[in-house]
């Protein structure tokens, strides 16, 4: 994974914000983020805030576990 530590989960937040025909931008609006966020996001440089998780998967329509799975995993260890 290199430079792109949260590439999984930045698939998973794309494919599914595509699934649900949203851009960029109306999913950022959603969420009250910015598109520069979104795109961080999905491209694996960076992750939403604990808070943000929870938005981001109420807007996709799924489970921040399911979404953040290997976030949700180490906080489990900890």
């Amino acid at each position: 994974m290199g430079d792109r530590p949260y590439a999984a989960i930045g698939h998973r937040i794309r494919a599914l914000r595509e699934i649900h025909g949203m851009t960029q931008e109306v999913f950022a609006g959603r969420v009250h983020v910015g598109q520069s966020a979104v795109s961080q996001w999905e491209t694996g440089v960076k992750v939403p805030s604990r808070g943000t998780q929870h938005r981001v998967a109420d807007v996709l329509r799924t489970e921040r576990s399911v979404l953040f799975a290997e976030i949700v995993k180490r906080e489990q260890v900890a």
